[in-house]
């Protein structure tokens, strides 16, 4: 995670430089992206919003994202499988519950194996997307 994290710095960097810092930046991971996205909520605090979707992939002892969200103010939404046999999504509700952001959402999808709930439940997980997005923006 930590060169990935390096390398959405720079991302964001860019991002920031070239469309300013009046424009909306959202970062959406899965697997170790949602570890890297959320390892970035310690180093910035303009970011609007994140989506994390936790995944198998990575060693939480090497990255512990929990932590970093603690540290932040940003609105997460969470959305865990709870039939995930890789990833409990226990630590998805532990992350939930120390987030400070009113903002925040925590979705468990049901009948879902790990890495599953977009296929799943495609239209759900697309609704869960955009309607925390519009409701980020609304308060903005």
């Amino acid at each position: 995670v930590f060169y990935e994290r390096l390398d959405l710095s720079k991302v964001i960097d860019y991002s920031r430089e070239k469309f300013g810092d009046d424009s909306i930046l959202a970062l959406h991971g899965e697997s170790m992206g949602a570890a890297t996205v959320l390892a970035e909520l310690g180093l910035y605090s303009d970011i609007d919003l994140v989506i994390a979707k936790m995944k198998y992939g990575y060693d939480f002892s090497k990255c512990n994202p929990i932590e970093d969200v603690k540290k932040s103010n940003i609105p997460i939404c969470f959305i865990h499988e709870k039939s995930d046999s890789f990833i409990n999504y226990h630590q998805s509700v532990d992350m939930f519950n120390v987030c400070k952001n009113p903002l925040l959402e925590l979705h468990l999808i049901e009948n879902a194996e790990h890495a599953c709930s977009f296929m799943v439940d495609n239209d759900n997980y697309r609704k869960i997307v955009k309607d925390f997005v519009e409701k980020v923006l609304k308060k903005k």
